[in-house]
């Protein structure tokens, strides 16, 4: 039966008996060939589960609520989010198994606080397939254990059950390695794609976005405190096919080559602000750009490659509106820069935005302009 055993728990298993049979010729070798078959099946296996995961999460559990009716008990507050996110979509740069297709692999590193002893760490979580999870008491410098994890998968909440009570007012790192899947057909909000479009050359192309106002939300992305009253600090990472750009909320900080095709780029922590103003995207963009007038603030707009000569109009009217808005409410700029991201499919629709903080993300019909064929009533 353990024949079949083939998670990545039975492999570290496994691991463990390697210095044990070293010394025993006959045993390790035929060791050997029992392990070098657990990993091949491992690893294809994995990728199976995730296809099936999608299938049963699909057949058996909403896609989301707008608004989501179970709220998290206020017995902790986030303080930052670290995510680094690996999103799989078709590209010419970098390949991976065809199960893959349309999922994310992703890591994040949640610092909190209790506002009362507690037993159980609450925090929401969307068609997540959780690989591994640790707890750490940041004061004391110790993993605390974790006894159960409860899903409750109509309501998108996942319970850390405790060993022991964590005090109030302690500094914990929570650790999430999950994988989660991307809507195919933009069937709604969350963490979306646009498909099978075409760029200024013909080329089939598609785009990682999210989109997290409603709908699944940023649980759909990431294990967080998913609710707006909770503010906290984001720092993302992106790692992604060398062919697209990546772009955040904020600035990048850093972006390295990793040399298999693939590029991570680092993005500067956000201010303090609500999850669903959480936004990341890849894709082939080109962008015109300038800056502001009084805050010298960088302005941005974004298109798929070729549609960028038609965001003139919009790239005066955003500059135009921080000047405005900084000078009316006599309050500086408080963002280093203001993307605006027209893409070919918002949410399944050609218009419509949603006001992430530095990076508003909306349909093609309300930000490009064509002499040609735009209606005069959109200017």
């Amino acid at each position: 039966m353990t024949y079949n055993w083939f998670t990545p728990e039975r492999i570290e298993m496994m691991n463990d008996l390697i210095p044990l049979l070293s010394d025993l010729p006959d045993q390790y070798k035929v060791f050997l060939d029992v392990y070098s078959d657990l990993l091949y099946r491992s690893k294809y296996g994995q990728g199976a589960y995730m296809e099936i995961t999608r299938h049963l999460y699909d057949a058996y559990y909403p896609l989301g609520f707008t608004p989501w009716t179970r709220r998290l008990p206020k017995s902790a507050m986030p303080l930052t989010y670290e995510l680094s996110v690996q999103p799989y979509i078709p590209n010419k740069s970098y390949q991976y198994y065809a199960e893959q297709n349309f999922t994310y692999d992703a890591n994040i590193t949640i610092t909190m606080q209790p506002t009362t002893d507690l037993t159980e760490i609450w925090l929401n979580s969307h068609r997540h397939v959780i690989e591994g999870y640790s707890v750490l008491n940041l004061d004391t410098n110790q993993t605390l254990t974790v006894s159960n994890i409860v899903r409750d998968y109509d309501n998108a909440i996942i319970v850390l059950i405790m060993n022991a009570v964590i005090p109030a007012n302690a500094n914990i790192q929570v650790c999430f390695n999950y994988s989660g899947f991307i809507f195919e057909q933009t069937p709604n909000e969350g963490t979306l794609s646009n498909y099978d479009y075409l760029q200024s050359d013909g080329r089939k192309s598609w785009i990682f976005a999210t989109d997290f106002e409603g709908g699944p939300s940023t649980r759909s992305l990431a294990p967080s405190f998913d609710e707006p009253a909770y503010k906290a600090k984001w720092k993302v990472s992106i790692i992604y096919p060398g062919e697209f750009t990546a772009l955040s909320n904020t600035l990048d900080e850093s972006t390295v080559n990793l040399n298999n095709g693939l590029v991570k780029t680092t993005f500067k922590q956000t201010k303090l602000m609500s999850s669903y103003l959480l936004a990341l995207t890849i894709g082939h963009y080109s962008c015109l750009k300038g800056v502001s007038n009084i805050d010298r603030t960088l302005v941005r707009i974004w298109t798929w490659t070729g549609m960028e000569n038609y965001g003139q109009h919009a790239l005066d009217f955003a500059i135009a509106a921080v000047d405005h808005m900084s000078a009316t409410l006599n309050t500086p700029m408080p963002l280093e820069k203001f993307d605006v991201l027209a893409l070919p499919q918002y949410s399944g629709y050609s218009a419509g935005a949603m006001e992430n903080w530095g990076l508003v993300i909306a349909g093609y019909f309300d930000v490009l302009f064509h002499p040609d064929y735009s209606e005069m009533i959109w200017m």
